[in-house]
């Protein structure tokens, strides 16, 4: 569960509260409660806490260890996250946890303590998190990939929902603030706007790619098919190749060159070789499609693969500085002079109303798509905290369309559509 609202809302209030009456009274639950740094710890979270606990609770409370424990044989752990061990975090089994302000903490610590939130005997198993509205690793996870996932809730709150327990004089001077900083500090509105002034498209087209978003009529291995083929048009494939296992994800996007809609999508994390067979698998099913991928760092492992298939792989336009003339080379390379052309090619689609995208998880990631000074983004990616691997696949897919990409149409059996 995640609270998150304007300043002063009372959201660790509302966390503590529902820790007390829910997660305390289970015997010999196991639960901890942490904030970023010893101070913010203990001169607001816990502090907090004591004042709603029943004293007579108590059994015992080492401060020096940050132990609490309740007669019922529940042990609370008071944790600052600046200094906790990940070594520590995994050796506890925990009922609950509470982190206080999780915009401040990575999401490592996040994925670590969820990963320790297994007691056994305790049904209601809970991590509750609060924060502030910000463009960071939960909204990624709570907003994003678990919008619609039961075990997954958001609670927002305003500074107004607590203005019983603020003074006149604070909610005066609040409510005088710039409109953009009320909406966020005070209102607690929680969306991709706090991203606006550095946001490359804009919110006007990806909200008219919503009404083109569909659901998969089947599956082609593990991959998402939007359409069946037709044997009478070209297509293309973008591929956008993960720096490794456990980190970015890989992805592919394939489109009609024609129609310019979206037929099909894939997202993983993958070799570079099982990268290959999943991306030749749609390209023959989509009429011996062509491929564009983009060959920076590990892509090259991925084009080297690929070559091997004996697929239709993109060839890019290079000037040899030796021979003194254009020559070719195959996949797409990504610099900070060809990613502005990548990137106005997608936009020059979403003006003229041509392109129709079927991912959701793509118009996500078009949403937290920035300008940037990060130099490995040359000039625009995710924002921190954010993917971008499924946008950039598509805008791959995109580069270069034309009739002059049909090659073999022959229908074959075992394509789904193929009508044999």
């Amino acid at each position: 569960m995640l609270l998150s609202g304007g300043f002063r809302a009372g959201k660790t209030i509302a966390a503590i509260i529902k820790i007390i009456t829910q997660h305390l009274p289970i015997p010999n639950n196991e639960g901890l409660i942490g904030r970023l740094t010893y101070r913010e710890l203990t001169d607001s979270v816990q502090k907090d806490f004591f004042k709603l606990l029943p004293p007579e609770w108590i059994a015992d409370w080492n401060k020096s260890e940050g132990n609490l424990k309740l007669k019922n044989g529940t042990l609370v752990m008071f944790r600052h996250l600046d200094a906790v061990s990940e070594f520590e975090l995994r050796g506890m089994t925990l009922g609950f946890a509470l982190i206080d302000q999780c915009e401040e903490i990575n999401e490592e610590v996040y994925k670590t303590l969820s990963s320790r939130v297994s007691l056994q005997h305790v049904d209601a198993r809970q991590i509750i998190l609060t924060s502030n509205p910000a463009l960071f690793w939960a909204y990624k996870i709570f907003k994003q990939e678990k919008l619609n996932d039961p075990n997954y809730e958001v609670i927002e709150f305003s500074m107004l929902d607590n203005k019983e327990n603020l003074t006149e004089d604070y909610l005066a001077e609040q409510l005088s603030r710039p409109e953009a900083w009320k909406r966020q500090f005070v209102h607690g509105v929680w969306d991709e706007n706090l991203l606006a002034e550095r946001a490359v498209i804009s919110s006007e087209y990806i909200q008219e790619q919503s009404a083109f978003v569909k659901v998969p009529i089947s599956k082609l291995d593990d991959i998402v098919i939007y359409e069946h083929p037709d044997y009478e048009r070209p297509y293309q494939i973008g591929v956008d190749v993960s720096e490794g296992i456990g980190k970015d994800f890989s992805a592919f996007a394939c489109y009609n060159c024609k129609t310019k809609e979206q037929v099909c999508a894939w997202r993983g994390q993958v070799p570079p070789e099982v990268l290959a067979e999943k991306v030749t698998l749609a390209a023959r099913h989509f009429n011996n499609a062509r491929i564009v991928p983009e060959v920076n760092g590990i892509g090259l492992a991925l084009l080297t693969k690929l070559k091997e298939k004996n697929v239709n792989i993109y060839r890019r336009k290079i000037y040899d500085k030796v021979a003194n003339k254009n020559t070719l080379a195959l996949g797409w390379k990504t610099t900070i002079a060809t990613k502005p052309l990548l990137v106005d090619n997608f936009l020059k689609y979403l003006r003229t109303g041509a392109l129709k995208i079927r991912d959701q998880i793509c118009l996500n990631e078009m949403k937290t798509f920035v300008y940037t000074t990060d130099a490995n983004k040359h000039g625009m990616g995710a924002e921190q905290g954010f993917h971008d691997d499924v946008l950039i696949a598509n805008m791959l897919a995109l580069y270069e369309l034309g009739e002059n990409l049909l090659t073999s149409m022959t229908p074959q059996p075992w394509r789904i559509g193929a009508g044999v």
